[in-house]
């Protein structure tokens, strides 16, 4: 949330954020490995709102048998415009980030990290399961 703040100072006029953390998950208790979500953040704001008119990055936390974390922006990173979110040719944020996940899963098995990417016209959303974390 700090870092959004800041960010939100930088634009005031273009950048809105809302963060959506279930009741019922005690985040005191929950440890996300530190540097984890602030590339994906930094990445939506960049791509979400840093280009546009103005923009909103939304962050959900939520619990089922696994915890959730989602963030989404406003951005137009539809793969089939921009090459380098293609497979083929990721970003070094996503290749750092991807990297960080394969290690944290080979150190802390059995606790995981899912990442999932949904880059579209309208929005963009990236999607961490994390798995045993509760």
């Amino acid at each position: 949330e700090n870092y959004l703040v800041i960010q939100q100072l930088r634009m005031p006029e273009k950048m809105r954020f809302k963060i959506t953390i279930e009741e019922s998950l005690d985040v005191e208790y929950i440890e996300i490995p530190s540097m984890l979500l602030q590339p994906i953040v930094e990445n939506a704001i960049e791509h979400g709102v840093r280009k546009k008119a103005s923009g909103e990055i939304r962050i959900s936390v939520k619990k089922d048998e696994d915890i959730t974390v989602s963030i989404e922006d406003s951005g137009d990173t539809d793969q089939n415009k921009f090459p380098k979110f293609r497979d083929s040719q990721k970003s070094h944020s996503i290749e750092i980030h991807d990297e960080r996940v394969r290690l944290f899963n080979e150190k802390y098995h059995p606790q995981k990290i899912i990442t999932q990417r949904d880059f579209g016209e309208k929005k963009s959303v990236v999607t961490l399961t994390l798995k045993n974390f509760v």
